[in-house]
């Protein structure tokens, strides 16, 4: 019987082991090596707390609070510990399980849960420690920390404004005769303007963000990051501001040449015109005359001249004013030189619009020229900087009245006057052509009535629109057959006209 039991007993045995062996016997053999394990760790993650709580109460003010992420980590510790205490009290009844030099257990079953439980904390103390090394524990509360960047912006801000203006100063003292500001110049000031707006609008409603974080209110959190980021912002782009050179060389302005007719008596006019242009003594001045006397025509003469001399002006501007003053579309004509036409420009009112011209102006060398004027133009009022002996610019304008002229501080007056009988007759030629060797004795009546209009150039260039083939008789003839017909329309158009306004 004894014999039996024995081999039953042995049988029993060796059935745990195999149990434990198959199943998972290695937590069994590593128990006794992972209880030491877990209980230094445990004592060193005990240490580490205690390192961290010290910190927390070190560095945490009525300004600051802890961070979340240390103070979910305090409470995972702590749970964790509990846990650990809790498997080394059971360790002393584990280990009287065990046998076969603590390879195998009398209870497989219970031992292997035990040491698997041991395993996965003895895991979770090695990755808690591995967490707890924080570089700061608390931050400042959020009010406080809004309002410390708030002060930080406003103090950003008032850089980058002194930066702009300094920036500012420097293109107006440099830009000027054929020089301009350099395009990444101009970006950044327009960058520094818009950032300069948004900063004031964040600064304006601080404040109020602040009292609703003081109350608890979190609910607009992002508006702590949109005043950080606004501040790192400021600082970068006013560290853009650093500028070794912030004009460049230009070329003047290309002049745009305008059509004109071949004229015949204005060339001294216009070489007087062009002193007073090239010279320093006369800023404004005016050419006036009659209507048709040929005011534009030396005008847009003085224009092209522009085109083949060399000369040292920046810009030259021609604006057409008409008996319908309209300032604005006087603006529009010089803007569109000097400037960039835009829907943003043309919203712009009167005034704005003036202090864009004035400051575009004020740093150039320009010549304007302002065609027909009928009364009194108000430079100021448009943004045009008035020519001094420092500046150099100059001013022209045509009108038909010498008391205009006088209103506009002319300090010259040029009068055009109507071609005398020789430059009529030669013009008159120069348009007609060998036909009046033919119909002398019948152009008699006709160029009575041309010195009747006083000689002026514009009805004998204008009424003859038939261009005579000479070598060709049969054209001469329909010439012949169609020149009653052009007198009279020449004698409707301008005579009856000239009759009204001047006899």
């Amino acid at each position: 019987m004894g014999h039996v039991f024995s081999i039953q007993c042995g049988d029993a045995l060796t059935g745990r082991c195999w149990d434990c062996v198959a199943g998972q016997a290695l937590y069994v053999c590593q128990l006794e090596d992972n209880l030491q394990e877990l209980e230094t760790a445990r004592d060193k993650l005990r240490e580490l707390s205690n390192d961290v709580m010290r910190m927390v109460i070190s560095e945490e003010t009525p300004q600051t609070v802890q961070l979340d992420r240390v103070g979910g980590w305090l409470s995972r510790v702590d749970a964790t510990i509990t846990e650990v205490n809790s498997l080394l009290n059971r360790a002393t009844r584990e280990r009287q399980k065990l046998c076969l030099a603590g390879c195998c257990s009398k209870n497989c079953m219970s031992t292997c849960m035990f040491g698997k439980s041991v395993s996965r904390s003895l895991k979770h103390v090695v990755g808690l420690m591995s967490e707890g090394e924080f570089k700061e524990v608390v931050i400042r509360a959020p009010a406080v920390q809004l309002q410390a960047n708030l002060e930080a912006l406003r103090t950003a801000r008032r850089e980058l404004w002194a930066s702009k203006q300094d920036v500012t100063r420097k293109v107006d003292l440099e830009e000027g005769q054929q020089k301009k500001a350099l395009q990444q110049v101009l970006l950044w000031l327009s960058m520094a303007e818009a950032m300069i707006t948004e900063a004031e609008e964040l600064e304006r409603d601080g404040p109020q963000q602040v009292q609703k974080l003081l109350a608890g209110d979190i609910s607009n959190y992002m508006f702590v990051g949109r005043v950080a980021k606004k501040l790192e912002d400021l600082i970068a782009l006013k560290a853009k501001g650093d500028f070794k050179e912030v004009v460049e060389m230009t070329l003047p302005e290309p002049v745009v040449v305008r059509n004109i007719n071949p004229t015949v008596g204005t060339e001294t006019t216009l070489d007087e015109a062009w002193s007073f242009i090239t010279g320093d003594q006369v800023g404004i001045f005016g050419i006036y005359g009659m209507g048709g006397v040929g005011k534009t025509t030396l005008l847009t003469q003085i224009n092209n001249r522009f085109a083949t001399i060399s000369n040292n002006f920046d810009v030259l501007i021609w604006a057409v004013v008409s008996k319908d003053l309209k300032l604005e579309k006087i603006q529009e004509q010089i803007w569109k030189k000097i400037g960039f036409l835009d829907e943003k420009w043309e919203k712009k009112s009167l005034r704005e619009k003036a202090d864009d011209i004035f400051h575009a102006l004020s740093r150039k060398k320009f010549v304007l020229l302002l065609d027909d004027i009928w009364q009194r133009v108000d430079l100021e009022e448009i943004g045009v900087p008035l020519p001094t002996r420092q500046n150099r610019c100059k001013i022209v304008f045509t009108t038909r009245s010498y008391r205009v002229g006088r209103q506009m501080e002319a300090e010259k007056m040029i009068k055009v006057e109507p071609l005398d009988w020789e430059e009529a007759w030669a013009l008159f030629q120069k348009k007609v052509g060998i036909l009046i060797l033919i119909l002398f004795l019948w152009l008699k009546m006709l160029l009575k009535s041309v010195e009747g209009c006083q000689s002026l150039s514009l009805p004998l260039v204008e009424p003859w629109p038939v261009k005579v083939q000479r070598k060709n008789g049969s054209m001469l003839l329909r010439y012949l057959e169609a020149l009653p017909q052009a007198y009279q329309a020449w004698r409707m158009r301008y005579f009856k006209t000239w009759r009204l306004r001047y006899l």
